[in-house]
């Protein structure tokens, strides 16, 4: 029965076995950037010194295979800690949105100004002018980019926070209240970030930032891709909220925030799960498009494989292996995050 079982999970979840199958290729000959010890742009096939290259070499004598498998290791391991980032920012959003906030409906016009300054202002000084500290953090790996950006992200909040309760003191001392839902408002803010075109508002902003390092942006896509996040944790959060036991568990005397946490997490994770697979997918477009467009420079990600083999149509395998290999992977993702989707719909 355990074997009928375990070849049933084998065959269902095998476009996840296979996406794990190739990420961990990517790290075993991929770890180290391939070196030139070849001919350049050998068509694949050909034999040198007894070795044959079975996928060829590119333009400045590298191993084409070892090429796609170090470019597919950053492309999908920066993809996998984006998405990682942005999914825990829209979660936490989300659900202060829908649910840690409370219930309270009137809001002055100091608090509502006073949370718009700080926006800026924490975005100001959380990422602008620490953009430097997080380009020389990302050649330093990827632990210390992102340790920088939640001490950017705290830095952004910490302001934020501070001038909205600086605008409540405001509101109160002076007796200024109006009938205002904070959650209304939030909701049309990230409805209009939400309708932005998000890689013309990367190119945009990389564009001011004047930097094309990897760091810079997979932050932009993580600051700029977590909304659907958040729009779907709060619809969820609504979908719970009413349901019999999170009245118990309130009548019962727990905090909002150990609700949140021990219940409300816990069955709304498997919808978001099945988003954040395929925001994978998006991601590593968003990334291989940025650099295939030449927005990233320090890294030899798919995208700047593609970017190699645009001026050189004469090798066509230049392009069309690595494009390859992106395809595959993305239909796995596509794939796998479907069959999650099902899953969670028989549980």
């Amino acid at each position: 029965m355990k074997g009928e079982e375990r070849n049933i999970a084998i065959r269902e979840w095998w476009p996840l076995w296979t996406f794990l199958l190739i990420y961990l290729c990517t790290w075993i000959w991929g770890y180290s950037a391939p070196e030139s010890l070849f001919p350049n742009h050998l068509p694949p096939f050909s034999q040198v010194n007894g070795e044959t290259l079975f996928l060829g070499t590119t333009l400045d004598g590298k191993s084409m295979f070892h090429a796609i498998m170090y470019g597919g290791r950053m492309s999908l391991g920066w993809s996998l800690a984006t998405t990682a980032s942005l999914g825990l920012l829209g979660i936490c959003v989300g659900g202060w949105m829908s649910f840690l906030a409370g219930d309270q409906k009137q809001y002055g016009p100091f608090q509502l100004i006073g949370t718009l300054i700080g926006f800026f202002l924490g975005a100001f000084y959380g990422f602008v002018l620490r953009k430097y500290d997080i380009l020389l953090a990302s050649e330093s790996g990827l632990g210390n980019v992102l340790g920088q950006l939640c001490l950017s992200l705290i830095l952004f909040l910490g302001i934020a926070i501070l001038f909205t309760r600086m605008g409540k003191w405001l509101d109160k001392k002076l007796e200024f209240q109006w009938a205002f839902s904070w959650e209304e408002f939030w909701l049309w803010a990230l409805q209009v970030l939400d309708s932005l075109p998000v890689l013309l508002l990367i190119i945009t902003l990389a564009a001011v930032f004047q930097e094309r390092s990897i760091g810079l942006i997979m932050a932009l896509i993580a600051l700029t891709s977590w909304v659907q996040i958040a729009l779907l944790t709060r619809g969820l959060i609504l979908k719970e909220r009413d349901l019999p036991y999170i009245e118990a568990s309130t009548m019962l005397g727990y905090s909002r925030f150990y609700i949140f946490r021990r219940h409300l997490l816990p069955n709304i994770m498997p919808a978001i799960f099945v988003v954040l697979a395929l925001t994978i997918g998006r991601v590593i477009v968003a990334e291989s498009s940025l650099g295939f467009l030449g927005l990233v420079e320090d890294m030899e990600g798919l995208g700047k494989l593609l970017s190699i083999s645009r001026p050189k149509p004469q090798y066509p395998w230049l392009g069309i292996l690595p494009g390859i290999f992106l395809i595959i992977v993305l239909l796995l993702i596509h794939v796998a995050g479907e069959r999650l989707k099902l899953f969670g719909d028989k549980k």
